[in-house]
């Protein structure tokens, strides 16, 4: 008497479409994956942005003047947001009191409240000119030098600029953002 003994396996064919089929899978949330880390990072450096923005407009319209001790020892005129070069090649922005005899003032004190180093790959961009805005004390608004009544800063990311937020600050000093 035979026995016949059939054993059922997976032919190499079968495997290779399902590995095909996983390798695809796998490849498209990849993508996904790294375009909503990209997002992300946009996001958190407008968030940042933002409030530090706010904070800034907040200080100058309460008339929060830094002390003598600290460097202030003019009249205050308000804070500034200033898109900058960093060492070493990087990008950032810093926040500082501005004190003198009044804005046109070629040389007035400038008192560093902070300094922010933009992550790598994030880019911030203002279009015309200038890459700051003065936020001046006791209520009297924003300017910038150019013209418009907003001054919008586009943060994006350098390798891909299909997902970019916007910070925009009106004359008025409202600070918003929008997508």
């Amino acid at each position: 008497m035979r026995l016949h003994r059939y054993e059922r396996a997976f032919t190499l064919i079968e495997l290779l479409v399902v590995l095909l089929i996983m390798s695809i899978f796998f490849g498209l949330s990849f993508a996904e994956f790294r375009d909503f880390q990209r997002r992300q990072r946009i996001e958190s450096v407008t968030r940042s942005i933002l409030q530090d923005m706010q904070q800034a407009k907040s200080d100058a319209f309460v008339g929060k003047k830094p002390t003598a001790a600290e460097g202030c020892t003019e009249s205050f005129l308000g804070y500034r947001f200033d898109l900058v070069n960093l060492g070493g090649g990087g990008r950032g922005y810093e926040i500082f009191a501005l004190c003198g005899a009044d804005f046109d003032d070629n040389n007035p004190q400038k008192i560093s409240e902070k300094v922010v180093t933009l992550p790598d790959g994030i880019r911030v961009t203002t279009p015309g000119g200038s890459a700051y805005v003065d936020f001046f004390a006791l209520a009297e608004g924003a300017s910038w030098q150019g013209s418009g009544s907003t001054k919008n800063f586009t943060v994006s990311d350098s390798i891909s600029t299909d997902f970019e937020l916007v910070v925009v600050v009106t004359s008025g000093g409202s600070v918003y953002a929008q997508d």
